[in-house]
């Protein structure tokens, strides 16, 4: 199941909220396709509030994928995940545009948090616009997770 922008938002509230809130966020997490939603678990991972145990736990097999891509040393799952950690993780398992498109608007977003939060009260938004070239669809994603 690929998730839509809507319940990845409705998801994330979830995963800020109360621990029984978690669990069930991540229960949904568990049911995702890892392939289809890799950037949207990590980004949901690195924006959460719960606790690797609460992961292993209620998100079992996607918690194990996580793992796996920690001993690529793609990234490392026990620590806080970064932009640029997602970033090469996309990279290696060849996510589709609109994906990365996703990934963008939420590095944007936090950009803008970070420079509002130093002061700059001047700064409506910020924006990246990403212009894609002709992306060819017989691009397959990266099977080794």
């Amino acid at each position: 199941m690929k998730i839509t922008n809507e319940k990845y938002e409705n998801i994330i509230a979830m995963m800020c909220a109360e621990e029984a809130d978690k669990i069930v966020a991540l229960t949904i997490i568990e049911q995702m396709s890892f392939k289809e939603n890799v950037t949207k678990i990590l980004l949901l991972k690195k924006h959460s509030t719960s606790s690797n145990a609460l992961w292993k736990e209620n998100a079992p097999t996607v918690y194990e994928k996580l793992e796996a891509l920690t001993e690529k040393k793609v990234l490392d799952v026990t620590k806080h995940l970064t932009y640029k950690s997602i970033l090469k993780t996309m990279t290696m398992m060849k996510v589709p545009p609109e994906e990365f498109d996703f990934y963008m608007k939420d590095f944007s977003d936090y950009l803008f948090q970070q420079v509002k939060g130093l002061g700059y009260d001047f700064i409506d938004s910020i924006d990246i616009n990403i212009k894609h070239k002709n992306y060819e669809q017989s691009r397959e994603p990266s099977k080794s997770v």
